[in-house]
Order: structure tokens, then C-alpha cells, then sequence
């Protein structure tokens, strides 16, 4: 019971942060769709 808990807690500590971060892109694309073009030519 305890590795289950412990486990479960491990892959929500890792899931949270990744969840934000796509939230974070999605909406700083939504913002400025011009900054991955720029990127993208200057590359």
C-alpha cells in the first residue's frame, strides 16, 4: 500500500509541472503566434 501511495505522489509531482509548462506554451503562442516565425526564419 505504501509503494502504490508513493508511487502515485511520484508520477503527479512529475505530471503537474509538465502539464503547466504545455499550458504555459499553449498560451504564449495564443499570445504571440509571430515568436516561433521569427524563431524559425532566424534559424
Amino acid at each position: 500500500m505504501s509503494i502504490s501511495k508513493t508511487r502515485m505522489t511520484g508520477g503527479m509531482s512529475i505530471l503537474l509541472p509538465s502539464v503547466v509548462l504545455i499550458m504555459v506554451w499553449i498560451v504564449g503562442f495564443i499570445r504571440n503566434p509571430e515568436l516561433l516565425k521569427k524563431q524559425a526564419y532566424e534559424n
